[in-house]
């Protein structure tokens, strides 16, 4: 093996992990974000999964700045609400309020 493919194998590895890093980090950023807006709300977060791209709403239509997910919030009550909600906190529910 040459020093050239030594680097540039070395190059590609570090570009993966650093991908996989935004990746990581960005989920947990926006999970952060809307357990932030349940505790506002009064509301407790019991699931938060990322929707793909081609999943949700605006499937196939989303900009770089908007993401969906699906959460699963309970209030004081204990009532359940499911939903699929953007990154800017806007939600849309399954079940009526």
């Amino acid at each position: 093996m040459t020093s050239e493919y030594l680097k540039g194998l070395v190059f590609l590895l570090g570009l993966g992990a650093a991908i996989c890093a935004a990746v990581a980090f960005g989920e947990w950023y926006v999970q952060r974000k809307v357990e932030r807006w349940a505790r506002m709300q009064g509301l407790r977060l019991l699931e938060f999964s990322g929707a793909p791209f081609w999943r949700g709403p605006r499937a196939w239509r989303r900009t770089d700045n908007q993401e969906g997910y699906r959460v699963v919030v309970e209030d004081a009550a204990g009532q359940r609400r499911r939903g699929l909600g953007p990154q800017r906190i806007e939600v849309r529910r399954d079940d009526p309020a």
